[in-house]
């Protein structure tokens, strides 16, 4: 019935933890933006959360009693989960939950390291809304292509992970290669949002090219 965004309960949190939940916030808002099943509502969502969690996110984990920083995650987690609510998320949280099941892995951990990986593989399905991603995080795409821009969206993810301290390495957390199969077969039910059609093969060279 009611949500209360305080951003004084999270002066507290742990930096590992806002690392990871900002992050998963920031998945929701970029999985839905890019979803099939996307509307020009959920859009109107997602480029605001988008906007909103990479002005800020930086300046959270790196003290999450900043007030002002704090409360505008807030709001850009909200706006976000507004977005998933409508349209599902994609192959990132498919196999985030799969890694969480298997690993009792932090959903935000599971889901970020994987994150860059499914970019990377999403991007020719949507160029024109990876444009827009960028826009939204601030990044220049004047003079770039749109398959140059996608990849600069994938290397700031990869940039943002590391000055979070979370691993961009399946490896780096514990993962076995013998248990992808049950990873995969868990996932592949979880992908039917995705902008990009995904078989069990396609989630299998993510899982190893993220490994």
């Amino acid at each position: 019935s009611l949500a209360i965004l305080d951003p004084e309960l999270l002066a507290t949190l742990p930096q590992h933890i806002a690392a990871f939940s900002s992050m998963d916030a920031l998945v929701h808002a970029v999985e839905s933006f890019l979803s099939r099943n996307s509307s020009s509502l959920s859009d109107f969502f997602n480029l605001k959360a988008i906007e909103l969690l990479s002005q800020y996110i930086r300046p959270f984990c790196a003290e999450p009693s900043n007030v002002e920083a704090a409360g505008n995650m807030l709001i850009g987690s909200m706006f976000a989960g507004l977005g998933i609510s409508n349209t599902g998320t994609g192959n990132a949280h498919a196999l985030g939950r799969a890694l969480g099941g298997d690993y009792d892995m932090a959903h935000g951990l599971a889901c970020s390291i994987i994150f860059p990986y499914v970019l990377k593989f999403n991007a020719m399905a949507q160029p024109k809304k990876y444009v827009q991603i960028a826009k939204a995080m601030g990044l220049s795409v004047k003079g770039f292509s749109e398959k140059e821009v996608g990849n600069k969206v994938v290397e700031e993810m990869f940039a943002l992970l590391h000055e979070l301290n979370i691993p961009i390495k399946l490896s780096k957390v514990n993962v076995m290669k013998d248990s992808f199969s049950h990873l995969v077969a868990v996932a592949i039910n979880n992908v039917k949002p995705n902008p990009r059609r995904t078989t069990e093969a396609d989630l299998l060279s993510l899982l190893e090219e993220a490994y």
